[in-house]
């Protein structure tokens, strides 16, 4: 594959420096023509179209479209039309300005809307509201939106079929984006158990004015809420709200509380449940809803496991409805088919299993019997299942859980390890062409650029960006020629995208695009959300195999993330602790308290959750330890009175101690946590023990900071004894000092490992050099693994495939992928899994976990 773009690239040389053109000066000369401005260029002798646009800083395709006769030649002293704002900045623009999301089609001659609107399966009147200035039939080349849509898909699960209708009659022809958001601030107070739930018609400001509450505090206790909001979203009221004319006295943290919501795992098998209750009947509207008359000692979580709904169901069908129920109320719950026979329940913090157990009405050994491993807490983060009632209307279990199992129930099957019921693996049909699209920034465009060329021609062959990304496209072609060889036929089509958006744009009119079965990349933010709506529209997934942005998953409907989210380390990092230095003393320090406000208060939370034993050290030790600090006096005399001594921020007595000798002092054992910007190293040295290990979870982003706070450490690494976990993103600095962190006994969560001891690894490498004469690098290990993961996942599954990776495993050189499914409503999907990397002996090390132990207890 080098070879043949070395090759491509001389090529290119050569033509370039044979055909060098003469200097261009733009013109000052600016006309307006139909409400556009443009350059008036008058050609002279030797100018080409291509040199012209290289002057202007414009596309040549941009002077073809507003210059159609100049594709048959051009002539000198013609007038040329040169549009003042090339094509790529109007489309920054374009996307910038849009309050809904779309992405571009390039029309071909005498198109229509009609036309259009068939190739993207959206009605034309939808298009036509997206373009008012559009007129048919559009030229070549004219640019058209493409109104992204919300899935019905989305809307059902979010919402009870009643509100669906009404949503669907409301909504305006294209989706908006949310506008004129603030920060979520976790630390606002909220009025407990209490919901505003939106009716038609309401706007943000006015539910602001009812609870007499400023907007931006109403915004700020709910995340993303923007002007405009929809019926049926349940919004929660700032503390100091006005509810009914009186002020409301009690008050909980904003970011407390989490309610169940649904989730397509495995199944598991039904567990015993009285009979049905009477006090539910049919309701006459369709038979869409059963009402359940609310009885003694109920609430809204027995009722949603009685009926097999999460609350959001619950809250979606009853408007206004709030967690305080009084006996003989009337519910309306949804009859909803449900595959599995639990939901779920999303754990707010740190809850003993027992208590979950009796909100829900059902014994602890219900919850243990299909959560394996789970202990005696659930801690914040955590899904627990919960089995549902009687009263769902649960399938048989012999139906298959996606597409992927419906295509191929009357098959062949294999199960694979590690697999769910609902995902076998089917025999592969070699009938079955696997399409996968690559799109990789290859800068080809760079090659007609004469300086980069005479860089490359000394010898500088950098100053091409092509050879940064090369690897990633040859590590892809290593992968589908070993599938090859297994019978697998597979079409790889690479696709240079970039930055450019109107290169990107280029790449989505190929016809082809809309069958792949797989899209990878782009890896620049822009071009990829643009790739996105496209994939979505079609129905493609998406692979995003560099970004750390979790805002991905939910803006666009088939993304899958391979890097992991960071707020999947604090379950990793809350285990490491407990195994591994739970009689530590624990420290969290981070750079400010602004700065990632919200996800460091998870932090503080979880690491605060952690079950930290209180510590004992004998009177004898503690007194022997005194000696040595008034030891260090050069004016203390053996025998005079000792000064009192401060151990991990405790001040005690030497004398005290002597007369106590043989008793202990116990030492609490809570986290500390120290604001280095206010509070400096100072908190650290007067906290720290001199006589247990010293646990430093050390949160920053910025190197220079994370450098600072090592060094300080690093100083007193003979007299204290210091390990240092790293987060968030430690893997994105770059040349961090490997004595520091070995000294340190550093950890920190990485998303790829590579072990180049291992045999695969070593054969890999060797393979590669085989092929490309060069080592695979960071890029061709990551394609690799990707390429394969994924063309194994469609081998096995089908076009439903993606609704199996939840089970599916396959072992990659740089790392494991796990996925699990990203948001409710669309196929999006995140990779759960870290790499816990210990710096020792000046290199990195993959450190292991003990699994939880599980005892299956039998429901009583």
């Amino acid at each position: 594959m080098k070879k043949t773009l070395l090759s491509f690239y001389l090529l290119l040389i050569v033509s370039i420096l044979v055909a060098q053109s003469v200097r261009i000066v733009p013109t000052k000369r600016v006309e307006q023509r139909n409400g556009k401005q443009y350059f008036i260029h008058i050609v002279e002798k030797g100018q080409t179209v291509y040199s012209i646009a290289k002057a202007y800083n414009v596309g040549i395709d941009e002077i073809y479209y507003e210059n159609p006769s100049s594709k048959m030649g051009i002539n000198i002293n013609q007038e040329l039309l040169v549009p003042t704002t090339n094509k790529e900045t109007e489309i920054r623009q374009e996307i910038k300005d849009a309050d809904f999301d779309f992405f571009y089609h390039v029309c071909a001659e005498n198109e229509t809307f009609a036309d259009v609107a068939g190739i993207y399966l959206i009605s034309a009147d939808k298009i036509r509201n997206a373009n008012p200035m559009a007129r048919p039939p559009f030229r070549e080349g004219q640019y058209l939106k493409i109104p992204v849509e919300i899935p019905e898909s989305v809307i059902k699960a979010e919402f009870p079929p009643e509100a669906v209708a009404t949503r669907n009659k409301a909504q305006k022809d294209f989706t908006r984006k949310v506008t004129n958001t603030v920060s979520f601030n976790p630390t606002l107070a909220v009025i407990p158990d209490y919901r505003h739930v939106v009716i038609a018609g309401e706007t943000t400001q006015g539910i602001a004015d009812k609870y007499q509450v400023d907007i931006k505090k109403l915004k700020a206790v709910n995340p993303g809420l923007g002007d405009r909001v929809e019926r049926g979203e349940r919004l929660r009221i700032p503390a100091d709200g006005v509810i009914g004319g009186k002020p409301s006295s009690a008050t909980i943290l904003s970011g407390i509380a989490a309610t169940p919501k649904k989730r397509n795992p495995e199944v598991e098998e039904p567990i015993g449940e009285p009979a049905k209750s009477a006090a539910s009947k049919q309701v006459p509207d369709g038979g869409q809803y059963v009402v359940h008359t609310v009885k003694k000692k109920e609430n809204l979580y027995r009722i949603s496991r009685n009926y097999g709904v999460s609350i959001q169901d619950l809250y979606d069908a009853n408007p206004g409805l709030t967690e305080r129920l009084r006996i003989g109320q009337q519910i309306k719950v949804p009859k909803k088919k449900i595959i599995n026979n639990f939901i779920i329940h999303d754990v707010g913090s740190k809850t003993k299993v027992r208590k979950i157990a009796k909100l829900y009405g059902i014994p602890e050994s219900a919850i243990k019997k299909i959560n394996r491993g789970i202990g005696k807490y659930a801690y914040r983060g955590q899904e627990v299942k919960i089995p549902v009632g009687r009263n769902a209307i649960v399938v048989s279990k012999s139906n298959p859980i996606s597409e992927a199992g419906k295509k191929y129930e009357e098959g062949k099957k294999e199960v694979g390890p590690g697999l769910g019921n609902s995902c076998p693996k089917h025999a592969y049909d070699a009938k079955r062409v696997i399409r996968i699209a690559l799109m990789v920034p290859l800068y080809l465009e760079q090659m007609t650029d004469s300086v980069a060329v005479d860089k490359v021609l000394r010898g500088n062959a950098s100053a091409f960006k092509s050879f940064k990304f090369v690897n990633f496209v040859e590590g892809a072609q290593l992968a589908v020629d070993s599938l090859r060889s297994q019978g697998l036929n597979i079409e790889l089509k690479v696709y240079d995208v970039d930055k450019n958006l109107k290169k990107t744009t280029k790449v989505l009119q190929d016809p082809r695009l809309k069958d792949m079965d797989l899209i990878i990349g782009p890896f620049y933010s822009q071009s990829f959300n643009l790739v996105a709506l496209f994939a979505g529209n079609f129905g493609i997934p998406i692979v995003n195999p560099l970004t750390y942005r979790k805002s991905v998953l939910q803006d666009y409907k088939t993304v899958i993330k391979v890097k992991p989210d960071e707020e999947t380390q604090l379950g990793l990092i809350s285990s490491l602790i407990s195994q591994r230095y739970q009689k530590s003393k624990l420290f969290l320090i981070t750079q400010n308290s602004y700065r990632d406000a919200e996800k460091i208060i998870g932090l503080e939370n979880t690491l605060g959750q952690i079950p930290l034993p209180d510590i004992a050290y004998s009177n004898s030790e503690l007194y022997n330890y005194s000696v040595l600090v008034a030891m260090r006096d050069e004016e203390w005399v053996e025998g005079n009175w000792m000064p009192d001594v401060v151990i991990e921020g405790k001040q005690l007595q030497p004398s005290y101690l002597k007369e106590n000798i043989d008793d202990s002092t116990s030492f609490g054992n809570s986290l500390v946590k120290i604001n280095y910007m206010s509070e400096g190293f100072d908190k650290f040295m007067n906290n720290a023990s001199a006589l247990r290990p010293n646990t430093v979870v050390l949160y920053g982003r910025d190197k220079a900071f994370v450098m600072d706070v090592m060094n300080r450490l690093n100083e007193f690494r003979d007299s204290l004894n210091i390990n240092v976990i790293g987060l968030p993103l430690w893997e994105k600095f770059e040349n961090i000092d490997l004595v520091q962190t070995n000294n340190l006994n550093t950890i920190v969560p990485e998303s790829e490992y590579i072990d180049y001891e291992s045999e695969a690894v070593q054969d890999f490498i060797h393979a590669f050099r085989q092929s490309y004469s060069t080592d695979p690098g960071e890029y061709g290990f990551a394609a690799y693994d990707i390429t394969w993961f994924f063309v194994n996942a469609i081998r096995y599954f089908g076009d439903g495939f993606v609704d199996c990776l939840p089970y599916f495993r396959e072992p990659g050189l740089s790392g494991n992928m796990n996925f699990g499914k990203a948001f409710i409503g669309n196929s999006s999907f995140v990779n759960l899994n870290w790499n816990l990397i210990m710096y020792h002996n000046l290199r990195k090390n993959l450190i292991y976990l003990e699994k939880p132990s599980f005892s299956d207890e039998n429901l009583q």
